[in-house]
């Protein structure tokens, strides 16, 4: 590769970086958001208590009816049951939000190391070989990425385990049609 594509190859994935970077900003912002949506409708459930206890009050000391009061409760209580849907809605959007800002999290961190990378191999064309090597400044650009995980393939071959002989397919003619208003005559 030569010296101009590495620096573009940098470029590109700085840009990316930056993105990506922004990405998980927002999706941060939107977990906060949320998890402020989900105290505040607990918080509003308190509430609830408050309610009914005046609505009970109200019917022991005669202000209102038994039947109203009945009503009043029912149509407190739905209000009340929205109320924990909504909340329980929120406490999925949490859980989706916190998977996009893991996620999010991880592509800064893969594109950081490949920035890195990118650098390192701009340092290498930049520094003529034989300098470089008795400085001790040359370094291994794949190490930066053995720790991401490998295939199932590859793992199996470091391993040891030995594929399974694969399936054997039967092969030969197919039987002819026996219904012999079928064949030709």
């Amino acid at each position: 590769m030569t010296l101009e594509k590495t620096v573009m190859r940098a470029s590109v994935v700085h840009e990316l970086g930056e993105k990506a970077d922004d990405f998980l900003e927002a999706y941060r912002n939107e977990l906060r958001e949320i998890e402020g949506v989900v105290n505040g409708i607990g918080r509003a459930l308190t509430i609830f208590d408050a309610i009914f206890a005046g609505i009970d009050k109200e019917i022991d000391e005669r202000q209102i009816d038994f039947e109203a009061g009945k009503k009043m409760k029912e149509w407190a209580l739905r209000g009340m049951e929205q109320l924990k849907n909504l909340r329980t809605q929120a406490a999925n959007q949490v859980y989706l939000t916190r998977g996009k800002v893991d996620a999010a999290a991880r592509q800064v961190e893969y594109l950081k190391k490949s920035y890195d990378i990118e650098k390192i191999r701009i340092a290498q064309y930049q520094t003529p070989p034989s300098s470089a090597a008795e400085a001790g400044n040359v370094v291994d650009i794949n190490s930066a990425h053995r720790d991401r995980p490998t295939s199932l393939k590859t793992r199996r071959i470091q391993e040891g385990v030995q594929e399974p002989p694969p399936v054997k397919k039967k092969r030969g003619r197919k039987p002819k049609n026996q219904n012999p208003s079928e064949q030709p005559a």
